[in-house]
């Protein structure tokens, strides 16, 4: 979140708090940690607590006005933005250096956890780069998995998030392994939702145990199941059309006769 972190406006009016730099993680006067966006938000008038990576900062908005805030860049920013320098240097060796600390460093301060979240997951992105770069795959790949595991609590950072996944998916396809799910359509029968993780995948076993509601639903024993589950291989197909979508049947005395018509289906 990068809105009011703060709450509610109190009763004595309310000011505006601009934190830089943008994508900074702080938390204000003891709530969650949120991240800085690009625009101000709305605090209480009066005194307020913010801490951060680099450190605690005490404040005081005036109702009406703007307080702007550049928080001070703490040690494991400080490596991180060496490594990062490094790195677009070409200089690998010092980048895999001081990135590596950074998030060690970084993976210690359980406290800040979601302060450390785009730390822990940029560096290791970089950090995979230089051992593929290096033809390691082994370490980039264990790289690119730690970078996808603390993209999971990282928000408001799409565009890190899609390097790291065409980053691992990319790899992923140089080594010949391929990325598959098990599912009875929940979620990728809405358009939405298969929009963003089709993408990801190449294949999918979906759970079909009858060539129509009747069969399949009686089997599911969840009215509407047959619809989901065609209906995300519809999308899975929408999305695109080389997608490989496989079938899973439970053959019992109730569906046994139709699996001809299942598997024309």
């Amino acid at each position: 979140p990068t809105a009011d972190p703060a709450g509610t406006t109190a009763a004595g009016g309310s000011a505006l708090l601009l934190v830089e730099p943008v994508g900074a993680a702080f938390q204000l006067d003891g709530k969650a940690w949120v991240l800085a966006g690009s625009k101000p938000v709305t605090v209480p008038a009066g005194a307020h607590r913010l801490e951060s990576l680099g450190g605690k900062q005490e404040f005081t908005a005036t109702a009406g006005q703007t307080v702007t805030l550049r928080l001070p860049e703490s040690a494991i920013e400080k490596l991180a933005h060496a490594g990062l320098e490094a790195f677009a240097r070409k200089d690998y060796t010092t980048a895999l250096k001081q990135m590596d600390k950074a998030a060690r460093d970084c993976e210690k301060k359980r406290k800040y956890d979601l302060a450390c979240a785009a730390i822990s997951t940029e560096l290791p992105l970089h950090i995979g780069q230089i051992y593929e770069q290096r033809g390691d795959s082994a370490e980039a790949m264990s790289e690119y998995d730690k970078a996808q595991k603390a993209g999971r609590r990282l928000k408001g950072r799409g565009e890190l998030i899609a390097a790291v996944e065409q980053a691992r998916g990319q790899l992923a396809k140089k080594l010949g392994m391929r990325t598959s799910v098990g599912t009875i359509g929940t979620m990728l029968a809405r358009p939405d939702f298969a929009d963003r993780a089709i993408p990801f995948l190449d294949e999918a076993l979906f759970s079909m145990h009858g060539p129509d509601s009747e069969t399949h639903d009686a089997m599911t024993r969840r009215p509407g199941s047959f619809v989901q589950v065609t209906g995300a291989l519809a999308q899975a197909k929408r999305v695109n059309p080389d997608f490989n979508g496989y079938i899973n049947s439970v053959i019992t005395r109730h569906n046994v006769e139709r699996l001809p018509d299942t598997v024309r289906k």
